[in-house]
């Protein structure tokens, strides 16, 4: 009987522990439930607010009531600046006075706020004997951020409704926005990136390309800028054209009749041209003729032109043969046989690009 009931004893213990246990849980997974009401409402982004109306106090927790404020450069006894306002227009005096409450006030005793310029002070707070309470050594109020190492924005895929100086990123066009008077993208250094409404003065920057080459230019090849060499399609019309007009006789005697060979119209442009007619003109409508041939001696003619006197055109145009270019470095040897009559001939080759 004893045993027995010495052995309900734990039993009971054990049961009411249990119990005890069971209870303790429910309470607590109750409580977690409680909670996600709160989990559950939207957030807003949030952060701490400054200290929009400093107080200053003495050595003994008292507002230090008369009380000068000192602000020097970090480490010096330097007076620096401060400012009254956030646009940095409104010097404070130096010392700053204390009021009866211990806040900053101005000499006719409005209480003035305290702004700080981007660089370390050293600020020491003295009762109205003159008393030092404290000394604080570089205090920064940029320190924050001029110590930031790396900034993380959060991606967007719509603009928010933004004011002037405000910068997002949006991940669905990648790339970093920033608002002035409307939301615009900002182009980085490698990124392939299609501008839109801009201009270049290219009199106050320099545009590089990644290999530069003498004698490439930014130029469009009717589709896009590139960088290459000028094409004859980028020049009007009068700059792709170049004539040679060589020629015999004064005018006044006539040229013995007989065979003229003649080395002209060299090609030093450094590239080549095609040729669109060689003419001959005399100041007679005779007999003299004219043919020419390259540097290889290929005739740039089918046979020899009778030469006239139509100075409209140049003379008589010749029937070109199938050569029909004058490359770089290459020239033009005239043949002209004169008829014993003409007094001056001008014979007229007409290149393009």
């Amino acid at each position: 009987m004893n045993q027995a009931m010495s052995e309900k004893g734990p039993m009971k213990t054990m049961a009411r522990k249990i119990k005890q246990t069971t209870a303790s849980q429910v309470l607590f997974i109750v409580a977690i439930l409680l909670l996600f009401p709160a989990f559950g409402k939207a957030q807003v982004p949030v952060a701490l607010a400054p200290s929009i109306h400093p107080q200053f106090f003495d050595g003994t927790g008292k507002p230090l009531s008369g009380g000068e404020l000192f602000f020097y450069a970090a480490g010096t006894t330097t007076l620096q600046a401060t400012f009254a306002d956030n646009l940095g227009t409104i010097q404070n005096p130096n010392p700053v006075l204390l009021d009866a409450t211990g806040v900053p006030s101005n000499a006719s005793g409005a209480q003035i706020q305290i702004w700080l310029t981007n660089t370390s002070y050293k600020i020491c707070g003295y009762s109205s004997a003159l008393v030092q309470q404290f000394c604080w050594d570089n205090v920064s109020a940029y320190q924050i951020l001029n110590n930031v190492q790396n900034i993380v924005l959060g991606g967007v895929t719509v603009d928010p409704s933004a004011l002037a100086g405000e910068l997002w990123y949006r991940s669905d066009l990648g790339c970093f926005r920033g608002y002035t008077t409307f939301a615009d993208c900002f182009a980085t250094w490698t990124g392939v990136q299609t501008l839109t409404n801009k201009t270049f003065d290219v009199s106050a920057n320099t545009l590089k390309n990644s290999a530069n080459t003498a004698g490439h230019y930014l130029r469009n090849n009717g589709t896009q800028y590139v960088d290459g060499t000028i094409q004859s399609s980028d020049l009007p019309a009068q700059y792709t054209k170049f004539e040679c007009a060589p020629g015999l006789g004064d005018g006044l005697n006539s040229i013995t009749a007989g065979t003229y060979l003649q080395f002209n119209c060299v090609n030093k442009s450094g590239v080549t041209w095609t040729i669109t007619g060689i003419s001959c003109w005399t100041d007679n409508a005779g007999a003299s003729t004219l043919n020419a041939a390259n540097n290889a001696g290929t005739g740039l003619l089918t046979g020899a032109v009778t030469c006239n006197n139509t100075k409209a055109n140049g003379g008589n145009a010749g029937t070109q043969s199938a050569t029909v270019t004058l490359a770089a470095g290459d020239a033009i040897s005239f043949t002209f046989v004169a008829d014993g009559t003409t007094k001056q001939t001008t014979w007229t080759v007409t290149l393009t690009q």
